[in-house]
């Protein structure tokens, strides 16, 4: 009977059907309050509720009755990560990944990863994706967050290599697609520039990718119109006080060394890895 309602409760909460489903959990819990799952789910529910005093409750409840489930150990992970409790967030993943029965180890190192890069540990959040990748090398998450990682690092190749191979087991997100659009414009590869740039204003118009898009596009077109200008407007005359003002020197190096005067990079924007990202119940 705990069973029954436990995976009621699960396909109620995956339609958004949160108070069906928390009736479900309820019901499961009055059947059988022994039956770790149940506050496993209970603990994820809460969670969506945004009542993290009651998140917590049942994922330790649930450890309190498995010690070593993976599947709420990693749950459990993501709450803490979500919190800022990246140390336990750590420990509790690598305890998932840790057990020699867990089915999909690369979930919880991948999380791992997620939870130090969302803290802005690139190095650890490396470490944790290649681990992933060396137990599952086809981890969605770990390929496209690699992608960024060797982008940011200007390993445009890597980076491309990364992507490619997120695309053979994975459709694009607004992310990966805003990544492709960066790494495009580095090999100047005009077709899959505008395939990918179409296919982010097409389908996420309203993402936060295709508005950095639009952004970046303007300051291009406004970078090539004052580039045009200034090769068809005659040279000033060159005068003695002009050259030797300091005015005019500090002119010319921001002609030399502004951005304006050639594409704008916006690589350098933060990455907003988004809770989302830490990957759910298997």
């Amino acid at each position: 009977m705990a069973f029954t309602n436990v995976n009621l409760g699960v396909e109620y909460m995956r339609q958004g059907a949160y108070e069906k489903a928390l009736a479900k959990f309820n019901r499961a819990v009055k059947a059988d309050p022994k039956y770790a799952l149940t506050y496993n789910m209970l603990g994820i529910l809460y969670q969506l509720l945004e009542d993290p005093e009651l998140a917590e409750k049942n994922f330790k409840q649930s450890l309190k009755l498995e010690a070593d489930d993976p599947s709420a150990l990693n749950n459990y992970g993501q709450f803490l990560c979500k919190q800022d409790r990246r140390i336990e967030a750590e420990e509790s993943f690598l305890a998932a990944a840790g057990n020699p029965f867990y089915a999909t180890p690369e979930l919880a190192y991948t999380n791992a990863g997620s939870c130090a890069y969302l803290h802005e540990d690139v190095e650890v959040a490396e470490k944790y994706f290649q681990r992933g990748l060396s137990v599952n090398p086809e981890m969605p998450l770990a390929l496209s967050q690699m992608a960024q990682i060797t982008f940011e690092r200007g390993e445009l190749a890597v980076a491309r290599d990364y992507l490619n191979r997120y695309l053979e087991v994975a459709s694009h997100t607004p992310k990966t697609l805003w990544l492709g659009i960066r790494i495009e414009r580095k090999f100047d590869d005009l077709d899959k520039l505008a395939s990918y740039s179409m296919l982010l204003k097409n389908k996420y118009p309203d993402s936060l990718e295709a508005e950095l898009f639009r952004i970046s596009d303007e300051y291009s077109r406004s970078a090539k119109l004052a580039v045009d200008e200034k090769k068809t407007s005659p040279a000033p005359k060159k005068t003695e006080t002009r050259s030797s003002s300091p005015l005019a020197s500090t002119h010319s190096f921001a002609d030399n060394n502004s951005g304006l005067l050639s594409e704008v990079d916006l690589s350098l924007y933060p990455v907003y890895l988004e809770e989302r990202d830490l990957l759910g119940p298997e």
